[in-house]
């Protein structure tokens, strides 16, 4: 295929020199044709019963995406909102995040085996900490 000039669609005044390296570096790469790969096999877990040593799978470029390639994700919806997400992440960007927090991800059982629950009352932290800064009125009557 022939790569698309889009120094060709401006007046000849315009198709300086300056102006063919710049769009060569930008909005060439935009409008050329992108060069496509057919692939044909299966991805997924291995330990299945359908599974036959005779399949073939897309070669991963990692353990962890062959491991954890069609794991669920993490989503964060905002609040009546039908499209839109505050946060979306893979299994595997979450195992990453561990570990450039400095922690082991080396066991993920270990690390999603136990359920907790973190409990935060509806308590304004100011008025605990600064209680000297705010006057208390007693309940009851004027």
């Amino acid at each position: 295929m022939a790569t698309r000039k889009t120094v060709n669609l401006l007046p000849q005044q315009f198709q300086t020199d300056i102006n063919k390296k710049f769009l060569n570096a930008t909005l060439d790469q935009l409008v050329s044709p992108g060069t496509n790969s057919v692939l044909n096999g299966f991805v997924g877990r291995r330990d299945v019963d359908n599974f036959k040593t005779t399949d073939s799978y897309i070669v991963e470029t990692d353990n962890d995406r062959l491991n954890y390639q069609l794991e669920p994700a993490v989503t964060i919806k905002k609040e009546l909102s039908q499209t839109k997400y505050d946060f979306a992440t893979t299994y595997i960007d979450i195992i990453n995040s561990i570990e450039a927090a400095g922690a082991s991800n080396y066991n993920h059982d270990k690390l999603f085996s136990n359920e907790y629950y973190v409990w935060s009352p509806p308590i304004d932290y100011d008025k605990i900490i600064n209680y000297t800064k705010y006057y208390w009125l007693q309940p009851g009557p004027d």
